[in-house]
This record gives C-alpha cells, structure tokens and sequence, in this order.
C-alpha cells in the first residue's frame, strides 16, 4: 500500500511537472508570436512612411511617430536629415556674395557647400553625444542612438524653416532678412517641445526632467565651453601681444 501511494504521489507530480513545462512552452511560443507580431508591424510602418510623411507624422502626432521609429537605426535619421542639409548648405553657399566675387566661383561652392554639411553633421552628433550625458547623469535609460533620433526628428521645424527662410533671403534685402529671426525662435521653440517629447519617451523621463536634463543643461554646459574656449584664445592672444610690444 506504502509504495503503491509513493508510486502514485510521483505520478501526480510527474503530470504537474510535464503540465507546467507544457504552458512554459506555450507561453514562450506565445510571447515570441507577439514579438514577432509586433516586428512586423514596425517594419510595415517603416515602409509606410515616406519622406513627407514622416515631417507630416512628427509634426502633428509626435507621441505615436516616436513610438513607430523606436526601432530604426541610423540610416533612417541620417537619410531624412540629408535633404534638409544639402539644401540648406546650397542655400547658405548663395547667400554668400563672396561667391559670386571670385574667379574660382565654383570651387568656392563646392567647399562652403562641404564645410557647412560636415560642420552640421558634426555640430549634431556632438550636441547628441553632450545631450546623453546630461540625461544619462540624471537618470535617463535610452541609448546614444535614441537621443540622437529624437533630435533629428524633433527639429523638423526647425529644419523647414531654415529652407523657407534660405529661400527668402536670396530675394529680400539685408535690412528685410531681420525680420526673418522673429519665426524662427517661434520654430526653435517648436523643435525644443518636439525634443522634450522624444526625449521623455526615449529615455523613460517625465517632460520636465526631460526639459531640464536634455535641453537646458547641455546648453547651459556648451555655452559655458564656448566662454572658457574663447576666454583662453584671447588671454593667449593679449600675452602674446604683450611679450611682442615687449
């Protein structure tokens, strides 16, 4: 009898091991249906949403339009960034009557066109890379790739308008051109909200800490590098002046 209830006793708990092996099975079959489920639908939106859509989607639902390009890489960033900085470098070359002064009026182009392009690329990965630290020493969770995404999107505005207003100034006057910076701070406060969105949302921060910690710290630390890096330039340049006239 002992040993026909310890045969028994095993039994059971042979089926209630096999039973929860079982439903560990389906639940991970399950999960990774979801995943799988939910890849594909990321990768639908991604072929869905062209170049115009994209600025049309940040712009007027920028919540969902974060959550859609979570999963993208660089190239997708880079390759929307591209033709708003091409055609802002173009812009910013004509504006430039020194063009159109010298004898090499091509050369000349070509290198304001290539230096304003690296000189944004650069200004943008820097400015990403500052950005990360600040939100990653206040307890920020995204990656490096995440902060830079959220800014490139996030200044569609700003981008637009640099077109816009790169396109007025071939045609206005100097004195005309003033009035052009009114717009734009009413752009670069768009792109700052647009950021804080993203940035909230990418690294798991409320808007405010978002605010603080991704737009205003690492301005206030870039200016404060900008002040001390010419600070030290001109010191240099009044020693050296000095032990001249010395």
């Amino acid at each position: 009898m002992a040993q026909e209830t310890t045969l028994k006793q095993k039994t059971t708990n042979t089926k209630k091991e096999v039973k929860k092996g079982v439903k560990k099975v389906v639940q991970q079959a399950h999960y990774q249906k979801q995943e799988l489920l939910q890849q594909a639908k990321s990768s639908q939106k991604k072929v869905q949403l062209t170049f115009f859509s994209k600025i049309i989607e940040v712009l007027g639902n920028t919540e969902k339009y974060f959550t859609t390009v979570k999963n993208e890489g660089y190239g997708e960033p880079l390759l929307y960034y591209l033709p708003f900085m091409i055609i802002s470098a173009i812009l910013g070359a004509l504006t430039l009557p020194e063009v159109f002064s010298l004898p090499l009026t091509a050369v000349f182009f070509v290198l304001v066109f290539i230096g304003e392009v690296v000189a944004q690329l650069a200004m943008g990965f820097f400015m990403a890379w500052l950005t990360q630290v600040c939100l990653r020493i206040c307890k920020g969770q995204g990656r490096y790739l995440d902060t830079f995404k959220a800014g490139v999107y996030a200044s569609t505005p700003t981008l637009l308008w640099n077109v816009i207003s790169g396109l007025l100034a071939l045609v206005l006057t100097q004195q005309q051109t003033f009035w052009l910076l009114f717009p734009s701070l009413a752009f670069l406060i768009w792109s700052i909200c647009l950021t804080v969105v993203g940035l909230s949302q990418y690294h798991a921060v409320n808007k405010s800490r978002a605010f603080w910690a991704g737009i205003v710290l690492p301005l206030t630390v870039f200016g404060v590098g900008i002040f001390v890096v010419v600070f030290f330039f001109v010191l240099l340049g009044l020693i050296f002046f000095a032990g001249m006239t010395g």
